[in-house]
């Protein structure tokens, strides 16, 4: 009898003493004639296919994928090594095919299934395995749980080429509304009346003033000595706190009122959670682009934008990915094309991801523009 693997190598059979236990408590599959199908095993499980004339060479495509262990002349063993699938080839001595299967190998998901089941127990989750890959279908209570069952799963497909399809759905429909204010602060202003941005939105005491005609107090009841700057601002603005718990809206509404902010879009978006929400306030200039004889025009959007996609977590918590972006026409960097003058633009972008109780605040700081005039 022959093995074959996909460099068409002979190996002599050894039977082991031990193997006949071993078989007996494998699944079997048993073939008339001519047998074809789809034949599906975990990695690291194998399966016996019984055939119903002896064999004399058993072929397998992918050796990778699939191994065969020749159990007796009439019973071949296949064993899953990784993920993929492969062919398998057995004929008799006459030249005949006896089985002619596709060997499908997917991970073993029994340790995935109890996972899901530990994290969603109340939930309808099921999980399936495909070639290099997992389908996620079901139900569960919040976008939270699907997150996590996305990442349990993304653990038991390979690193390159691993798919995970997720169809679960959520219960409930949960939005968030997020609102936001775009403001451009002078650098000199922050240096005049000592803001620190880092600061106030760091956890611990803090305590921020706003005018020198009073003394402020921390939350504790401490004084801190007023300093002089001139009287350019008519109100005193004191904050304190000591869990980081800070509006920065009322930094931002006090620096406007002295124009000393100056406020581009105060857009309020609400979107479903796990979906992206967008805004732009700004316009469009057209691109020419030369096509052949003709000139076709691509219109490229500036302006104050943002782009946020929040995620309900648990304990009333929010993911938020957000991408703010400022961008303005310059003719610096400007390009000609034909006699036409193509602006460019001068673009100020931040991207991060932050997790935010409801009602909470943050700020990005740092989109700098340096504009000089003589």
């Amino acid at each position: 009898m022959r093995v074959f693997r996909s460099f068409l190598l002979a190996l002599s059979l050894v039977l082991l003493t031990s193997m006949s236990s071993m078989v007996y408590a494998t699944p079997q599959i048993k073939t008339n004639k001519t047998a074809t199908g789809v034949i599906s095993i975990s990695v690291g499980k194998s399966i016996v296919v019984k055939l119903g004339a002896p064999a004399a060479t058993v072929f397998i495509a992918n050796p990778d994928v699939a191994d065969v262990q020749i159990a007796s002349p009439r019973r071949v063993m296949v064993l899953g090594k990784k993920t993929g699938e492969t062919t398998l080839l057995i004929s008799d001595d006459f030249g005949r095919v006896l089985a002619n299967h596709t060997i499908v190998v997917s991970q073993n998901i029994n340790d995935l299934r109890r996972s899901l089941r530990s994290i969603a127990p109340h939930d309808d989750i099921n999980v399936r395995p495909i070639p290099n890959g997992l389908i996620l279908t079901g139900s569960a209570s919040n976008a939270a749980i699907v997150e996590d069952a996305r990442r349990l799963a993304a653990r038991y497909v390979p690193v390159e080429g691993g798919d995970i399809i997720n169809r679960i759905k959520v219960h409930a429909n949960n939005q968030i509304q997020i609102q936001v204010r775009f403001a451009e602060v002078s650098r000199e202003a922050d240096k005049r009346f000592g803001i620190n941005w880092e600061n106030a939105l760091n956890a611990g005491s803090f305590v921020f003033g706003l005018e020198t005609g009073s003394q402020f107090f921390t939350s504790v009841g401490s004084a801190i000595t007023r300093t002089t700057v001139g009287d350019d601002l008519n109100d005193a603005l004191n904050f304190g706190f000591n869990d980081g718990n800070v509006s920065v809206n009322g930094m931002i509404d006090a620096l406007a009122k002295n124009n000393l902010v100056t406020i581009l879009a105060e857009p309020t978006l609400t979107a479903m959670s796990g979906e992206t929400a967008s805004f732009l306030a700004g316009g469009e200039f057209p691109i020419p682009i030369p096509n052949g004889d003709n000139i076709t025009i691509e219109w490229k959007q500036y302006g104050v934008s943002l782009a946020f996609t929040p995620t309900i977590l648990n304990g009333n918590r929010i993911n938020l990915h957000v991408r703010p972006e400022v961008s303005q026409l310059s003719e610096v960097g400007a390009v000609t094309l034909s006699n036409i003058s193509i602006p460019a633009l001068t673009t100020r972008r931040a991207e991060t991801t932050v997790e935010l109780g409801s009602g909470q605040s943050f700020a990005i700081a740092g989109l700098l523009n340096n504009n000089q005039t003589q």
